[in-house]
């Protein structure tokens, strides 16, 4: 070691270097990471997977359900339960209609039954045991939907029973506030039973609107091609019985 080399070495001796900095610490963990982040994944997986059971569990009970969908659809029919209203405004009703003859103001389309089958697409069935319908209408409603009507042997002005055949794509029909609403089935196919009085829109999504006051019990299904609607005074069991009697035309 020169001269300058001791003076330099020996200087240095007389200088305070800062500590050497500890990334050991820093090393291991990358090299070992915490297993921390995976036992919070795996509690926030068993919380959404607790709350997925309980919405599951809550969509198995009818009235729940229909609170949450806000809307029970069984066809081209929409059911509102009474506390959920429509985005569409109703048009109020002053006085209710006096029978069940339903769907709008005036009844038009009057025809026989041999006629409405020739112009639907689709088979037109009666109920057992009621013969045929005192009156039957046709209406083009974006397809044409079937009405037939019977009356009451022992009061001629009333309806004993309506029958509605609406195909798909014809007008959305929806109903508010039916006083009950139950779920059921109809020959293996999903049904609503609802009880009225209640108020009926129908509409043809444009410039067509029609309000009528529906006193009657309705029981709405639909085999995926026709949405039924039959109206009375019958309770649901017997309706039911109605509903599973339908046939052909013989």
């Amino acid at each position: 070691m020169n001269e300058f080399e001791q003076k330099v070495f020996s200087i240095s001796k007389g200088l305070d270097y800062p500590s050497t900095p500890d990334i050991s610490a820093d090393v291991m963990k990358k090299i070992h990471p915490s297993t921390q982040p995976r036992f919070i994944s795996r509690r926030l997986t068993w919380s959404l997977t607790l709350i997925l059971i309980l919405l599951v569990s809550l969509f198995a009970i009818p009235p729940v359900r229909a609170a949450i969908l806000e809307f029970i659809q069984i066809g081209i029919v929409r059911i509102f339960p009474p506390n959920v209203q429509p985005t569409e405004e109703l048009i109020p009703t002053i006085t209710p209609a006096p029978s069940m003859i339903p769907i709008l103001s005036s009844i038009y389309g009057k025809t026989s039954l041999e006629s409405a089958q020739e112009k639907v697409d689709y088979e037109i069935l009666l109920p057992r045991n009621f013969g045929e319908p005192d009156y039957v209408f046709v209406q083009n409603a974006d397809g044409y939907m079937t009405i037939l009507v019977w009356m009451n042997p022992q009061q001629p002005q009333s309806v004993e029973l309506s029958l509605h055949f609406i195909p798909n794509g014809s007008w959305a029909i929806t109903k508010m506030g039916p006083r009950v609403l139950q779920e059921t089935l109809v020959n293996g196919y999903k049904a609503v039973w609802a009880e009225g009085p209640y108020p009926l829109v129908v509409s043809n999504g444009n410039d067509i609107d029609f309000t009528r006051l529906i006193d009657g019990n309705v029981l709405i299904w639909t085999n995926g091609k026709v949405t039924y609607r039959l109206e009375t005074d019958l309770n649901m069991e017997e309706a039911i019985e109605v509903a599973e009697s339908l046939e052909p035309i013989p």
